[in-house]
This record gives structure tokens, sequence and C-alpha cells, in this order.
């Protein structure tokens, strides 16, 4: 984006998790820095988690909208700034951050995060949307970022406080989820991707991911790619305790093997071993039926429960400001 005194910023900021007084400095040096004009500034609330205030940014004539906040913050406004060529940067504040990690973009100092917004490259990403109908036929509409998810790890997301989430970052989940695995149980589930046989079974969770890393920075889904027009479904149906650590081992294991090259040649040479509750498939559309309504959360809030999920893929609907290479 061309340096031009006419040009002018947005900040859509959530005042819970970062404070005006904190940011402002910060960004009107930035942007006078890059010969920006006046900086606008629109707070969220409880009412409005980002929509209206994305909304007035650009009816003000933004040509930068910068999002402060956290996961959900960044959701709300990136939901608005799709396919409207503004290009989006990304001031996370949250506790996971796991869009921004996605991106490569570093949650570390505030005015590195800033001057990547102003100055960064601007990258074209897909976003992902998926349509809920509950029991009553009600049909909700979600924009993710990161992913959608149904069953276990919903039930998870549902459960984990708020403190825990303060206290302890992503670590908080790992305790809930210490609290849910006992107690819930599998549930027969029909998943659908274009180009691929419909496979109906018994699945914990299901996820339909726009992203490879997930919470705790872990790579859960290695073939995916947040600008390939794709989603990746992941689909757990673990039997026995057994078939959870075998799991485990294959994320964790391949996971950290994954961050070496000698390791990545390690599982080249080795091959994966097909875990039978462990499934992948890839498509631009995933519809997703269940017996049963089930917890569904999107990019990591609980969003009610479900019996049927359509989700599709938004190709390259949003543009980002990331670090320059």
């Amino acid at each position: 984006m061309p340096n031009t005194e006419n040009r002018h910023a947005a900040v859509v900021y959530n005042p819970a998790k970062i404070a005006r007084a904190r940011l402002k400095p910060v960004i009107d040096r930035c942007a006078e820095e890059s010969g920006w004009a006046s900086t606008s500034w629109f707070e969220t609330s409880v009412s409005d988690p980002g929509e209206q205030a994305a909304g007035k940014a650009l009816d003000a004539g933004a040509d930068l909208v910068l999002a402060a906040g956290g996961d959900g913050t960044i959701r709300a406004v990136a939901a608005v700034l799709a396919e409207s060529e503004i290009p989006l940067g990304i001031l996370p504040q949250g506790t996971g951050n796991v869009f921004a990690r996605n991106l490569g973009i570093k949650v570390v100092g505030l005015p590195r995060m800033v001057e990547t917004a102003f100055s960064g490259t601007t990258r074209a990403v897909d976003l992902g949307e998926a349509v809920l109908t509950d029991t009553g036929g009600t049909r909700t509409t979600h924009t993710f970022l990161v992913a959608t998810g149904v069953g276990v790890d919903a039930e998870i997301m549902a459960r984990t406080t708020s403190t825990e989430k303060r206290l302890f970052g992503w670590i908080g989940y790992i305790l809930a989820g210490a609290r849910v695995l006992g107690r819930t149980q599998n549930a027969t589930t029909t998943i659908e991707v274009a180009g691929h046989p419909a496979q109906r079974t018994r699945a914990a969770t299901t996820l339909v991911c726009n992203c490879g890393y997930l919470p705790g920075n872990v790579l859960l889904v290695p073939d995916a790619r947040i600008d390939d027009g794709t989603l990746d479904v992941l689909s757990l149906s673990p039997r026995r305790l057994r078939d959870w650590v075998g799991i485990l081992r294959r994320i964790v294991v391949e996971h950290h093997l994954r961050r070496t090259p000698a390791g990545k040649a390690l599982i080249q040479l080795a091959g994966t071993r097909k875990l039978r509750a462990l499934s992948y498939a890839q498509g631009p559309t995933v519809t997703i039926s269940l017996e049963s309504p089930r917890e569904v959360e999107v990019d990591g809030d609980p969003v009610g429960r479900a019996v049927r999920l359509e989700c599709r893929t938004l190709a390259q609907a949003l543009r980002v400001q990331v670090p320059r290479s």
C-alpha cells in the first residue's frame, strides 16, 4: 500500500483486552512515520464484538483496519472486511492468538505488530463459513478464521472457564479436557466432503480447518494451507484409551519432528502408519450431519448445539498485513 497523506487507518479495539491509552501513542507514531493521516477509533462492547465497529470503520473510508483484541474480535472484524479489498492489520491480545500465529505474526512487542500492520506485505487468505442448524431448524451463519469443530473439542471450549484462560492460557483447555473426556461418548456422524465418498462414523470430534496450527502452537493438520481454497477435515473416532494414546502420539511426536529438516526426512522415510481412529479429508465444502445435537465451537468460542454443519471456503476473501519476508 503506498504511503500517501490522504490515507488513514481505523482501529477496532476490545477495551477488555487492551486500553486505548496504551495503543494510541504507538499507532500515532507509526502512522506519522509511514505518512498516514490521522487514525479513527472504534471500541467493541459486550453487545458488539466488532462487526458494527468494523462497519463504521469502512463507512468512515478507512484504507486499513487494525483489530486489537482476542481471536473473537479479530474474527468479527475479518468477517466484515471479507471481499472489501480493505486489508486487516492484526494486533493480537488474546489467549491463543491462533490466527496470527498461522500467518507468521509474532505475538511479541506491540510496536513490531503495529509496524507490520502499516508497512507489512498484504496477503490474500481464505476464510471459512459455517452454517449451523439446531434441532428446531434454526440456521445461523458464522465466519471462522482457523477452525470450527463439533463434539469433544467444543465441549472442552464450553467448559473452560475464563479464570482458567486468564491464569493458564491454552493449558486451561487441557484442564477442561480432563473433566470432559471421561464423560463424553462418541456420536454417530456423517461427513460429506466434496470430491470424497460420504463417511459414516462414531466420532468423538470432527474439525473443519482453514489453518494447520491450533491452540498450543500444535501442527494438527500438516497439509492445511490458509490460501489454497480448500478446507481440511479431521475426524477423531477413538474407541478405547489406546486409540487416544495413538492419536496424541501421532499429533505430538510428528509435530515436534516436523520442526527440523532431519525430523521431516525421518517422517518421509518411515511413512505415516494409518490410524483407524484418525482420518483426514480435504475439499471446498463440508457437511456434517449428527444423529443427536452436539456442542459446536468456532475458533475456540462455543456457539451452541447443532445437528448439522454446512461449511464452505471463501477463497482468498480477506486481505491481511503480514511481516515482510
